[in-house]
């Protein structure tokens, strides 16, 4: 198993990224494994949370199929599948986000606060080498004093 910070075009997950303190944004990429494969069990760190952030929704949409079985889960540092337990990336009609059995998304039912930084991260139940997607996530960064 190996963490991957990198992606495509060598940039770290957030890349140019800033999220003002009490503002409301939304980091997106697109994640092609056409450009950086992936085995099963890897750990792909897509989107940095700074600490003190609220992050109310995880969305993802597969545009490549993989062209075969390949499923992941999307989580963070509590929970490989706190965030989405099963995403299917052969399925170029595959997205997902909206509330269901997931622990931030239904047992909450508004997302996670996260007093320290964390990641959000695609844990790969298959090898990668072909898919295509985009995922992003909608967070606010909660002022301090």
């Amino acid at each position: 198993m190996a963490t991957i910070t990198r992606w495509v075009t060598g940039e770290f997950a957030n890349p140019g990224f800033e999220l003002p303190d009490g503002k409301v944004g939304f980091p997106h990429f697109e994640i092609s494994f056409a450009d950086l494969a992936v085995s099963a069990a890897d750990v792909v760190r897509v989107i940095t949370v700074p600490a003190n952030t609220w992050v109310f929704l995880v969305v993802w949409e597969v545009t490549t199929a993989e062209g075969s079985t390949c499923t992941a889960t999307i989580g963070d540092g509590s929970g490989a599948a706190s965030w989405d337990a099963q995403i299917n990336l052969n399925s170029a009609a595959a997205s997902g986000g909206v509330h269901g059995t997931d622990t931030y998304m239904n047992t909450h039912g508004h997302g996670k606060f996260y007093s320290s930084a964390d990641t959000i991260d695609l844990t790969m139940g298959h090898a990668a080498s072909t898919a295509v997607f985009w995922i992003g996530a909608q967070m606010a960064r909660v002022v301090t004093s």
